[in-house]
């Protein structure tokens, strides 16, 4: 087949089930064969299929994955307790056995006993047990699982390569013992001369480590420059990320083999250290959280073990707990990052002169705390943050200007959208004095799209639409410009979402499905690339805004179809992101269970538990929706009154046109629409 997979992964959609796939899927596809078994005609794994979506409720595979299903040469099942739960998963394994490659399957047990874990049809499989790849440990703890999963993976390697498992392990180890023997090489020359005890000998062996010393100092100078000159010059290149990321990894192998050498010097660890922070930098650009998680916290315990109490010292650990903070907050985990971010700050508070970095690690850590849902808090933060040093007194413009940004974030999710405006336009400004005329970057694209969205919200949507007439090209060109670059990626794919959001209000449904489905097909790829929960997120968003738009044009079987494939990825993840993103899950849900499932009373409970945890125009409008058709009149006044007073209750007006066009008018309706009308009379008075 043309698509043909090297290994398919099978597995329950778990938490722990989910994040070994992810990890197995990462160690398989980026495996490289040793080039002993390469020379003798070994072929590598090249490609590697999981599937990211739970199938839906059918007793049929989708074509995509029975395709790729059955046009791979082996299976892997990650087994679990939760597996046999599973009828996909025995279903793959039933297709695998009938098209006779049963001796083609891998079982690898994460948790459980095999009778615990295995699939009825995997039971039946005469020697599966030979095959059983067991990664199993106490506490089931990822990190250990995948410490042993790496040794038994070579299992599969070794069957997609033709040889056996052992010559595999065999290579693999000669490959790793390469730099060992090389370096043995100049031990065993002066340990030769020791024995000898010649004193001709010991002035040779004297030469040696002089030459070794010089080399090592050569070496040291061209590794420094590959570590702070070339990665500097290149960064902003496009396409050069992944390229930089495979430089810095060879370098920072090197530099360690110096270390070695050298004893445990602090300078050496610093520079080890540096060299992980910008590795870090390059895989975290390109999307390889996990391996940017790796690098910083070898940067970390690198700078540690080179600590003498110092500022210098503090300072580079600090930067290094925020640098961390970053990744993990970028992978999800906003509760690590924040404590990350906290740490930081304790090491910079005890900094002499650190105001500019104290207030950088103060505002990533309300960005970090608005990101968990915690609104009132994360903008008091940014608020300080700003106030510690002022906008222009940062280091990087680019920095305050994300201050700022996430600052007006903050107020307009607290309905204060005048300030949030003011607080965008001077990010733009600031950003647009350190470019070029015409220049655009990441952040000031950001921050015209936060400054389109406060105007949405606050219920300027022609002046939105024209904004983002400016800023749809902006951002496409962004995104050509470094198709390997995912925050190049998510731009683009959040001003199309963003936009079709106000094409929806206005009407224009067709410009605003287009949008929403290309944004659904940029987020969908960037989750399939790395597997993070908050790329996923944003995948299922774009989904149900599409499915929102499809029921507003009275489309309602795609309208069903789109929200609960949305609503289904999204369940995976929201809680594990926090407040924001399971209020607006259960918004969501509220309105698919009013209006598909006729489930009043469950819709009203989802959509005031998701006011409860936060509050934004989405709870707002859907609370006060589902309260209205529970009977809870005065309680659906108050919140519409609320949404009312601040501009913001143009979704409503549509959202009541849909619903009654969907043939479920309520008889209130039109009380709400007056106390609407009204705000809106005294807001153009």
């Amino acid at each position: 087949m043309a698509n043909n997979y090297d290994v398919f992964l099978s597995y329950r959609h778990k938490p722990l089930d989910g994040e070994i796939t992810q990890k197995t899927f990462n160690f398989l596809e980026r495996y490289k064969l040793p080039k002993s078994l390469l020379e003798q005609g070994a072929r590598p794994i090249r490609r590697v299929f999981r599937d990211t979506e739970e199938l839906a409720v059918s007793r049929i595979l989708t074509h995509t994955i029975d395709e790729a299903l059955r046009s791979a040469d082996y299976l892997v099942i990650i087994c679990s307790p939760y597996t046999p739960e599973s009828e996909w998963v025995d279903r793959e394994v039933m297709t695998f056995t009938e098209m006779g490659k049963a001796d083609h399957i891998f079982p690898l047990l994460v948790s459980g006993s095999p009778e615990q874990s295995f699939t009825r049809t995997l039971k039946t499989i005469p020697d599966i047990m030979d095959r059983v790849m067991d990664v199993r440990c106490e506490g089931d703890d990822p990190k250990q699982i995948m410490k042993k999963a790496q040794s038994e993976l070579l299992r599969v390697a070794a069957a997609v390569a033709g040889v056996s498992a052992d010559r595999m392990r065999k290579a693999d180890r000669m490959r790793s013992s390469r730099r060992i023997v090389t370096r043995g090489v100049t031990a065993a020359a002066v340990f030769a001369a020791v024995a000898l005890g010649s004193a001709g000998l010991w002035n040779q062996a004297a030469q040696f480590r002089q030459q070794a010393r010089e080399a090592q100092e050569a070496s040291m100078t061209i590794l420094q420059e590959l570590t702070y000159d070339l990665p500097s010059h290149l960064a902003d290149l496009p396409g050069t990320y992944a390229r930089l990321a495979d430089l810095l990894q060879t370098n920072a192998d090197q530099i360690t083999d110096i270390l070695e050498l050298n004893g445990s010097e602090p300078s050496v660890r610093y520079e080890i250290g540096a060299n992980y922070s910008k590795l870090a930098t390059a895989y975290g650009t390109i999307g390889h959280l996990e391996d940017a998680e790796t690098a910083i916290r070898r940067a970390i315990h690198e700078y540690e073990a080179s600590n003498d109490g110092s500022d210098r010292s503090r300072r580079y650990l600090a930067e290094a707990h925020n640098d961390l903070g970053s990744v993990l907050s970028s992978a999800g985990r906003y509760n690590e990052a924040e404590t990350e971010f906290s740490h930081a700050l304790v090491l910079q508070g005890a900094v002499a002169d650190g105001e500019a970095a104290l207030a950088q690690y103060t505002a990533n850590l309300g960005i970090d705390l608005l990101a968990q849902g915690k609104t009132d808090e994360g903008t008091d933060t940014l608020a300080r943050a700003l106030a510690l040093v002022p906008p222009e007194g940062w280091a990087s413009p680019g920095n305050a200007a994300l201050a700022l940004r996430q600052y007006a974030s903050g107020l307009q999710q607290q309905f204060r959208f005048d300030e949030a405006e003011e607080a965008c336009s001077q990010s733009i400004a600031l950003l647009e004095r350190t470019l070029e005329p015409g220049q655009v970057n990441a952040e000031l694209l950001k921050a015209m799209l936060q400054l389109a969205s406060c105007r949405s919200d606050a219920g300027h949507y022609d002046q939105a639409l024209q904004f983002y007439s400016k800023l749809l090209p902006l951002a496409e060109a962004f995104a050509e410009s470094d198709s390997e670059n995912r925050l190049h990626q998510e731009m683009y794919a959040e001003a199309l979402n963003d936009c079709a959001y106000v094409q929806n209000l206005q009407g224009d449904l067709s410009g605003a499905a287009g949008h929403y489905l290309q944004a659904a097909a940029i987020y969908k790829a960037l989750s399939d690339r790395s597997g993070a929960a908050p790329d996923i997120a944003n995948y299922s968003i774009a989904a149900i805004n599409a499915a929102d738009n499809e029921f507003t044009a009275g489309n309602y079987a795609r309208s069903s179809l789109l929200f609960r494939a949305g609503l289904k990825s999204y369940a995976a993840v929201c809680e594990e992101l926090g407040d924001f993103h399971t209020a607006s899950y259960l918004s969501y849900r509220a309105f698919t269970r009013l209006v598909f499932e006729n489930d009043v009373y469950g819709a009203e409970q989802d959509a005031w538990d998701a006011l409860q945890m936060y509050s934004s125009v989405l709870t707002y409008g859907y609370c006060g929706t589902m309260c209205m058709y529970a009977g809870d009149l005065d309680l659906a006044d108050e919140l519409f009154t609320t949404l009312a007073q601040a501009g913001a209750a143009e979704p409503v007006k549509q959202l009541f046109d849909a619903l009654s066009a969907y043939g479920m008018p309520h008889e209130h309706m039109p009380a709400v629409l007056d106390i609407i009308s009204t705000y809106e009379n005294l807001s153009s008075d």
